[in-house]
């Protein structure tokens, strides 16, 4: 707290007094006010008041005359202050550590009172000194000069004991750009002075064994990084309501918990955290209607989810990249309804495990030659990106596997699949009602998809071009895409888990490239009002069911050449289908239902039905076709 002295000199002199004024101001109690740059002591910068004795009585607090020294921190809030002190070892914190005071300036002296003190914290040296420990790996570098895969050393504290790096764990990745990662030989010094890192560090050094000796040589490709040690630590989640909450938290480096700036009053306007470089459990902005930036530029790792959403103000975010390493996220990213969020630069180094959600930013774009999301490469979970009516791309340059389901819905403005490289996805890959998108480009490289292939509604797509390497999928549909010139182009398709759905489509004039399918569960063809050819299904031999039904233009399924063996075969609603025209055809098992077909001879459904089918005679329909038609 600011103290003040007044002292009161009554001097009764007379002609034998001797008396000198330097002497009685000798060890009186001064101060000295001073600014002091941001840094380790105020992250923002601040005021530094020392105070002392007058040991020489020169009315001057000398340097050597300073007992103690306490700093008064700015905030990103103007009339709010933070006085930060050192504490001792003791009940607060076993190992020492620091507090944080923090309240408004109400009288504008720029120094906070004991009666302006709204929050107090406590951020302790940890109570066990955690060791450093590595791990060396191969991967993308984004932001560096390595060209393809290079080597990343990744240290930390081994905060859980169980000898193994986790995420969470990770504070600084080294890139090295030679390799392999099994040539690398690691020293690793304690250091106390290290660069950022007020309460020292472990400098790491790695090298490129090239003699094979398993030490590191002054002629061998070198490179070198730091992990600071833990200091400063708030045990225990943090809820920040206002400015003076989080002005309370200049200071601290990490939180063991979470952090949850949510329903904030409406003086919270600015989040700046400068110091805080972990976050053991979430990290939470929501439903902050004034809050218009937020800077958090040394954040390394959030345990759990990293989540940003109905922040109606927000347009200007800095998530790490102070030392321009990924900042990891152990669970999800969601940014949702950010409505003045222009782009994701400030998020650039965000690379969570788990999910990410990427719904209703109104404003949210990214156009070419921005970065997106480049750290992240695969997730185990979902991807969802929908409802962002400015995206005009996918702003995720380097992913190339999702372990679960990956939705791209409804985003007006996105025109193709470019923004990915995407290889795999472990669920359903759903694009659906995205209204500009004209084509799949950006999905070449993709594989396979476990789950179910959707494309739907999506109202100016033309062409189904794309999918140059996709040869597996659980179940296809592709419905309700009135320019669709043609349904299929999947030249490398060879294997449908499950079922073909194409319906809905009235512009599709053929099915196409499906040469190297040979069976599917249930191929349904519904509601085509231009289709004229199946070509692209001359190879299928097996299937569990077979529907063609609401047809307009089809006069013929002779292109199902090969199709010989069938579950439950369904012809219905065709209008210019004239005949049951399967000449490889020798086996329905389970239904064979022929209605509704005005120019098919009912006859000769009748005698294709008593040479192929085999199931009872209740599942045998042929109804509602040309009775007077002659059969060949």
């Amino acid at each position: 707290m600011r103290r003040t002295w007044l002292v009161t000199l009554l001097l009764g002199l007379t002609a034998c007094d001797a008396i000198q004024l330097g002497d009685l101001l000798k060890g009186s109690p001064l101060a000295r006010i001073e600014p002091e740059p941001a840094g380790e002591h105020c992250p923002l910068g601040g005021r530094a008041v020392h105070v002392g004795s007058d040991v020489d009585g020169d009315g001057v607090l000398d340097d050597a005359e300073v007992t103690s020294t306490q700093y008064t921190c700015d905030t990103a809030s103007a009339d709010v202050l933070v006085v930060i002190e050192a504490v001792g070892a003791g009940e607060k914190c076993a190992r020492g550590g620091q507090v944080s005071r923090a309240g408004r300036d109400v009288n504008g002296d720029k120094l906070l009172d004991a009666t302006e003190v709204l929050r107090e914290v406590y951020a302790c040296a940890p109570e066990i000194a955690h060791p450093v420990i590595t791990q060396v790996r191969e991967g993308l570098a984004p932001g560096t000069n390595c060209s393809g895969t290079a080597t990343l050393v990744d240290a930390g504290h081994d905060l859980d004991g169980d000898g193994q790096l986790s995420v969470i764990e990770r504070r600084t990745t080294l890139a090295l750009c030679f390799g392999p990662a099994s040539h690398i030989v690691l020293e690793l010094y304690p250091q106390e002075v290290a660069p950022d890192c007020p309460g020292g560090g472990t400098r790491i050094i790695a090298s490129l064994d090239l003699n094979g000796n398993g030490q590191i040589d002054l002629n061998e490709p070198q490179g070198y990084d730091y992990v600071c040690d833990e200091h400063h630590t708030f045990d225990g989640s943090y809820y920040a309501h206002d400015d003076v909450d989080l002005g309370a938290l200049q200071g601290v480096s990490h939180i063991r918990g979470s952090l949850i700036v949510k329903h904030a009053r409406a003086s919270l306007t600015a989040l700046d955290l400068p110091a805080l470089e972990g976050i053991d459990g979430d990290l939470v902005i929501a439903n902050d209607d004034g809050l218009t930036r937020v800077s958090i530029p040394r954040l390394l790792a959030v345990g759990g989810d990293l989540d940003v959403e109905s922040n109606g103000m927000l347009a200007d975010v800095a998530l790490g990249g102070a030392q321009n390493l990924a900042l990891w996220v152990g669970g999800s990213l969601t940014l949702t309804n950010n409505a003045r969020l222009e782009g994701l630069d400030g998020f650039a180094y965000v690379a969570p495990r788990k999910n990410i959600f990427l719904r209703a930013n109104a404003t949210l774009a990214h156009p070419e030659g921005k970065p997106g999301l480049p750290y992240v490469t695969q997730l185990s979970g979902q991807l969802v990106v929908a409802n962002n009516g400015k995206l005009e791309q996918l702003p995720l340059p380097n992913l190339a596997h999702v372990a679960g389901p990956v939705l791209i819905e409804a985003n007006d403005a996105l025109r193709s699949a470019v923004g990915t490289q995407l290889r795999s996805v472990g669920g359903d890959l759903t694009l659906q009602r995205n209204a500009r998108l004209e084509s799949l480009g950006g999905l070449g490289k993709l594989t396979s998809v476990d789950g179910k292939l959707t494309l739907h509604s999506n109202t100016a797509l033309t062409s189904m071009a794309g999918l140059d390497v996709l040869h597996h999928v659980g179940d296809l549909q592709v419905s309700a895409h009135p320019n669709l010139a043609h349904v299929g182009d999947l030249e490398a398709l060879q294997v449908v888990d499950g079922d073909i759905t194409f319906t809905d489509n009235p512009q599709a004039r053929s099915v196409r490239g499906l040469s190297l399918l040979t069976r599917v569960g249930h191929l349904d063809i519904t509601g085509h009002e231009s289709l004229a050819s199946l070509t692209g299904l001359a190879n299928l031999a097996q299937a569990r069911a077979v529907t063609v039904s609401a047809t307009r233009v089809l006069t013929t399924l002779s292109d199902l050449e090969a199709l010989k063996d069938v579950g439950s075969l369904t012809l219905e609603r065709n209008a210019e289908l004239g005949q049951v025209d399967l000449p490889a055809l020798e086996n329905v098992t389970e239904d064979f239902i022929v209605r509704d077909n005005p120019r098919l001879a009912t006859c000769q459904a009748n005698q294709v039905a008593n040479l192929v089918f085999k199931g009872p005679e209740k599942a045998r329909v042929i109804e509602g076709n040309n009775d007077a038609a002659s059969c060949p």
